[in-house]
C-alpha cells in the first residue's frame, strides 16, 4: 500500500473514531498488585459488524458482541459490536497514524499519547510512589472529563467551498458510516394525490469541530440546532442536505470510501439519478414511477433494520420543503442558535 492510500485510509478511520470512537484510560485493581493499573484504551462501538472487523484487521485488538436489550428508559437497543485496543504497546502507533486527521477527538488523543510517553510500563510488583499515582489519577480523571463533557463551540461563519481533497471526503465517509444517515423520506400532503419522496443526507453531532471542518470543505448542506434529550447538553447540531444535485455531488465524492453504509448510499444515488420529474404531480404520479420511488424508500428502510431513520428527519424536512423554498444556504446558516 502506497503512502497516499494509507493516508486516505487513516483519514477514514479518524472520521469513524470522531463519530463513534473513544480514547480513554482504564483503571483496574489486580489482586496481587499493590497499586492500581491505568491502561490506555482506544475503542469504537458500532451496530455494524463490518466496521469493527475492519478495525481489527487493520490494528488487531478485541471484539465484544452485545445482544439487543431494553435500557432503563425503556428504549430497545440494537445489537452492538465493540472493538478495542489496550495497553502501551499498540495504542501509541495507532494514535500517531490517525492523529493528523482527527478533529473532534484530537485533543484527547494527544493527551493520551503524552500520557503513554510520560508513563512507561514497568514490569514487577513494586508499589508506585504517591507522586506517580497522583499524576496517573489526575490523568485518568482528565480523560473522563474529556469524554463526559463535550466541547462547547460555535458553528463557524466562513466562506464555503467544495474541496477536491481525497483526505476530506474519506474523513467524511468515516463520519457518515458511524453517525450519518442516507434516507428517502416519504410525505403525504393533503394537496397531492400521491405521496412525495425526498432524498436526504444527515449527520448529527454535539461537538462542532467536525461540523466546522465539513463547512470548510463542502459548500452544500446547512446546519440547525435540535433538542436531544439523550445528550449531556440537551441539544445537538445536524448537518443535512436534500437538494437533489447537492446530494448527488456528496454521494459521488464519499461513495468510494464508504464501507458500512455503502449499500445505503448506492440506493440513494440511484434514486436521485433516476427519479423523474413529473409535471402536474398534484394529479398523481404514474404507477411505474411511484413503484420505483417506493422500492427505493423500502430498500433504505430495510438497510436501517426496518426503521426510517429517524422520523424527525421526515417531519423537519417536510417543514423545510413547505416553508424554505428558494432560501439560500447563507440565509439558513444565519438562523443558527448562538
Amino acid at each position: 500500500m502506497d503512502s497516499e492510500e494509507r493516508m486516505i485510509k487513516m483519514a477514514y478511520i479518524a472520521g469513524a473514531l470522531d463519530g463513534d470512537g473513544s480514547f480513554c484510560l482504564g483503571k483496574s485493581y489486580q489482586v496481587q498488585a499493590p497499586s492500581p493499573q491505568y491502561r490506555p484504551i482506544i475503542r469504537l462501538s458500532s451496530s455494524k459488524k463490518e466496521m469493527v472487523e475492519f478495525l481489527k484487521e487493520e490494528f488487531g485488538g478485541n471484539i465484544i458482541y452485545r445482544k439487543p436489550y431494553t435500557s432503563k428508559d425503556g428504549i430497545v437497543r440494537k445489537e452492538n459490536w465493540s472493538w478495542a485496543v489496550y495497553g502501551l504497546t499498540r495504542c501509541p502507533s495507532i494514535i500517531e497514524e490517525v492523529l493528523p486527521y482527527l478533529h473532534v477527538r484530537k485533543e484527547r488523543a494527544e493527551f493520551l499519547l503524552d500520557y503513554i510517553k510520560n508513563n512507561p510500563f514497568k514490569r514487577g510488583s513494586a508499589k508506585l510512589s504517591f507522586d506517580i499515582l497522583q499524576n496517573r489519577e489526575d490523568a485518568y480523571l482528565k480523560m473522563k472529563r474529556f469524554n463526559e463533557k463535550p466541547f462547547q463551540g460555535k458553528i463557524s461563519n466562513i466562506k464555503r467551498k467544495n474541496s477536491e481533497s481525497k483526505l476530506f471526503w474519506s474523513y467524511l465517509a468515516g463520519l457518515l458510516d458511524t453517525d450519518g444517515s442516507f434516507s428517502v423520506g416519504k410525505h403525504h400532503l393533503k394537496s397531492r394525490v400521491s405521496p412525495t419522496y425526498s432524498q436526504y443526507i444527515s449527520l448529527s453531532m454535539i461537538d462542532t469541530r467536525g461540523l466546522n471542518y465539513i463547512l470548510e470543505n463542502c459548500a452544500f448542506g446547512f446546519i440547525k440546532l435540535y433538542k436531544a434529550t439523550t445528550t449531556v447538553n440537551g441539544f445537538c447540531y445536524r448537518w443535512a442536505l436534500h437538494a437533489r444535485d447537492e446530494v448527488i455531488f456528496v454521494l459521488e465524492n464519499v461513495l468510494p470510501y464508504l464501507r458500512t453504509k455503502k449499500g445505503n448510499a448506492e440506493i440513494l444515488l440511484d434514486f436521485c439519478k433516476n427519479k423523474r420529474n413529473v409535471k402536474a404531480c398534484r394529479n398523481g404520479i404514474p404507477q411505474e414511477e411511484l413503484d420505483f420511488r417506493e422500492n427505493c424508500y423500502k430498500a433504505l428502510k430495510k438497510f436501517n433494520y426496518g426503521i426510517s431513520k429517524p422520523t424527525l428527519i421526515d417531519s423537519e424536512f417536510q417543514k423545510m420543503d413547505n416553508e424554505g423554498e428558494g432560501e439560500s444556504h447563507a440565509e439558513r446558516l444565519n438562523e443558527l442558535a448562538p
